[in-house]
């Protein structure tokens, strides 16, 4: 999920839900065609929001006026799941090739890959090596944090691609992270133990 403009907007199966976070309600329900395992959100400055979809290895454009677009549709994306935009990147964490669906297996790890916002083309961060099952992804500085699910990781990466440290290690079904960048604390979700974990950026320096 991700907030804009007083909306939060959270992926469901099929749909895009936009809630008024202030009464607490279900807007709209933005039907995004042909999904079947919508799975990341990210909002830009201008309204747009971004989902993935993993299964599909696409990427949807939400307008703030509710038009959606195929952003990107490719199998470059490598089950593309975690999102993050930078200015005029937009930044993706893949999963890996998956092999197997019912069991989230891949023929390789995951990487960090970026797209230009207004050309659509695919990119990868620095030499695009693979490195974790990612699923969420954010930019603090000059430097990525990305989860690692099966890992049970947090990994500080250069905006070159490479892992400068294991930030926190030793957890399991590490989820989509969330960060208070005036505050540099990073929250995470462990769904095995049904508990939240935080991280301030700040005193780790």
């Amino acid at each position: 999920m991700a907030s804009y403009n007083g909306y939060l907007y959270v992926a469901d199966r099929g749909v895009l839900v936009k809630i008024n976070i202030a009464k607490g309600k279900i807007v709209e329900k933005i039907t995004l065609p042909g999904s079947r395992f919508p799975n990341y959100v990210a909002t830009a400055n201008n309204g747009d929001v971004y989902v993935s979809d993993t299964y599909e290895n696409t990427i949807y454009k939400v307008t703030e006026n509710g038009k959606v677009n195929v952003f990107v549709k490719d199998e470059r994306l490598e089950c593309p799941n975690g999102l993050w935009v930078s200015g005029g990147k937009l930044i993706v964490a893949t999963w890996g090739p998956m092999t197997n669906e019912a069991t989230f297996e891949t023929s390789k790890k995951g990487t960090l890959k970026w797209i230009d916002r207004k050309t659509r083309k695919i990119h990868t961060v620095g030499k695009g090596e693979p490195i974790a099952n990612f699923d969420g992804v954010v930019q603090y500085g000059d430097f990525y944090y990305a989860t690692d699910w099966t890992g049970g990781r947090l990994l500080k990466i250069s905006l070159k691609g490479e892992v400068v440290s294991e930030i926190v290690t030793g957890f399991s079904q590490f989820a989509d992270l969330g960060i208070d960048i005036q505050k540099g604390i990073i929250v995470i979700p462990e769904m095995s133990k049904n508990r939240i974990i935080t991280v301030s950026l700040k005193e780790l320096k």
